[in-house]
């Protein structure tokens, strides 16, 4: 009797580590494929166009060269020199989006970027964030999508973080960290970001 129970142990024990085993290698696969497929290509891509001078005929080029990349992307796409874009394949960007130089993104949790949207340099959009635990730093801080509305301008040096909506026609000044969601028509500023003046359009 206690030989079978230890087998039946020993089966369920086998059943539950292989399908871990699996799970762990398909989860592995997606991230080398992503990897290979999607950040390469755009890595190795802003390096050879790091070579052209940044006006608005190389800002198209690149767009038109790392946009495929994307999870989606509509018409009229720039981008400037020196941005970086990790999880490419959580990024919807649609028409008319100028981002410009030295800009870091990470889509891993989904980043929207609505029709005419300008983002200004050395900004910073992120979908999820550390935390600081016993053990040391983590990954396993708050998380979330990032949406910005439809003719939004994201002044320079502006921190996006996880979860935030910003509203359509909004402004957020210079080197403004943006933790909570922002409505339609409005200047925001300052850390955390603040409704400044209602926009009137």
């Amino acid at each position: 009797m206690l030989m079978i129970i230890a087998k039946k142990h020993l089966i369920v024990g086998l059943s539950i580590k292989s399908s871990v085993i699996r799970w762990v290698f398909k989860m592995e696969l997606k991230k080398i494929f992503r990897i290979i497929f999607r950040e390469f290509p755009i890595y190795y891509l802003a390096r050879i166009c790091s070579l052209l001078p940044n006006n608005i005929l190389t800002c198209i080029i690149r767009g038109r060269l790392v946009a495929p990349f994307f999870c989606t992307h509509g018409r009229n796409f720039q981008l400037a020199e020196g941005s970086v874009i990790n999880h490419p394949e959580g990024l919807v960007v649609k028409d008319n989006v100028y981002i410009a130089h030295r800009v870091y993104i990470n889509a891993s949790e989904g980043i929207i970027i609505n029709n005419n949207v300008t983002i200004g340099p050395n900004c910073i959009l992120v979908t999820s964030n550390h935390e600081v635990s016993e053990s040391g730093v983590n990954n396993e801080g708050k998380k979330g999508e990032i949406i910005i509305g439809d003719g939004t301008w994201i002044g320079g040096n502006v921190t996006i973080t996880p979860g935030v909506r910003i509203g359509a026609h909004s402004k957020i000044g210079a080197c403004s960290v943006v933790t909570r969601d922002i409505p339609d028509n409005v200047m925001a500023a300052g850390t955390p970001a603040v409704v400044k003046k209602i926009i009137n359009l």
